[in-house]
């Protein structure tokens, strides 16, 4: 019998709604991981009595839309795994916020914390089982026992859930499959054997679907699914890695290219002395990447373009 892929996929800092000022890690205030933990739950549970909205509808961003298509192709259920909500089904209704575990971020949860050690681990515990009241991840895949599991994670986000995924049987890991830039060796020994092995070629002129490293995860799901899955649905994990090695060595490595770094400002002038080439931030990080070797990170260049949109807007 066919087992049907769940996807799951992680949240995305982009959010098609402003969260509200209470909502936001950077208003927490300092506080031990317990009190931090228990502050931000009580404030979630606020609000969520007031503007919510279903979870697919609220995050967005191109690796996020790779997951809405996955699930579209095969018509089948669509998890997140939410750093501030735990764990989230696509319909659920849900309200806008900012945290992650990024240690770059304003909002990042890891900056309000007074313990010389931050707990991925009892943080997601914590998360998941006080705002689900009712279930952990492990126990979602236990119970659907008749689904694979298709997971992308980067490797802040594989941390939050690797011991939540260690205490299932060995009967329930054969239904994994992870996709990432994670290694095995990055890993416990009992989940290297779920993670498919995509690697940069991905990203190289060979790739049938392009894109940045911070899509990695998606992408390389959906051509599981688009090339390997639906003609292979029976196959074991064994077998789909072996499958997509395959697959692989008949593509090249992307050329690294050495780009320019520059600070701020000076991106800043760039944006501006280049506003009517770009229509959109999106734009701007091409031209800037590919025409001036500028090396940028996107949600960068995104803040930037945004402060240069302002400026020009009030003169």
């Amino acid at each position: 019998m066919k087992m049907t892929a769940i996807i799951v996929t992680t949240c995305t800092s982009r959010k098609r709604q402003k969260a509200p000022q209470s909502l936001l890690a950077s208003n927490l205030p300092s506080n031990t991981q317990a009190g931090l933990t228990a502050e931000w739950l009580e404030r979630v549970m606020a609000e969520q009595k007031l503007q919510c909205m279903p979870a697919a509808a609220l995050y967005c961003g191109r690796g996020f839309s790779e997951a809405l298509k996955v699930r579209q192709l095969l018509s089948s259920e669509l998890w997140i795994i939410s750093a501030g909500l735990g764990l989230v089904r696509a319909e659920e209704m849900i309200p806008s916020y900012n945290l992650t575990l990024n240690s770059a971020s304003p909002d990042s949860i890891l900056k309000r914390c007074k313990d010389a050690h931050f707990s991925y681990t009892q943080w997601w515990e914590k998360i998941t089982l006080m705002h689900n009241k009712s279930f952990s991840f492990s126990e979602l895949i236990t119970h659907k026992d008749k689904n694979i599991f298709c997971i992308s994670v980067s490797k802040v986000y594989f941390d939050l859930i690797e011991t939540d995924l260690l205490s299932l049987p060995d009967s329930a890991l054969h239904r994994l499959r992870l996709f990432g830039l994670l290694k095995p060796g990055q890993m416990h020994e009992r989940l290297s054997a779920c993670l498919m092995p995509y690697d940069h070629r991905l990203d190289g002129p060979d790739t049938p679907i392009p894109g940045t490293c911070t899509d990695f995860p998606q992408r390389a799901m959906r051509h599981f699914i688009e090339e390997i899955y639906c003609n292979m649905p029976h196959a074991s994990a064994s077998q789909h890695a072996r499958e997509i090695t395959q697959r692989l060595t008949q593509w090249r490595l992307p050329v690294l290219i050495q780009r320019q770094r520059l600070p701020d400002e000076e991106i800043k002038r760039l944006i501006e002395q280049h506003w009517e080439e770009a229509n959109s931030a999106t734009q701007m990080l091409r031209l800037l990447r590919d025409k001036k070797n500028i090396a940028c990170e996107q949600k960068r260049l995104s803040l930037l373009y945004k402060v240069i949109e302002t400026q020009r807007a009030t003169t």
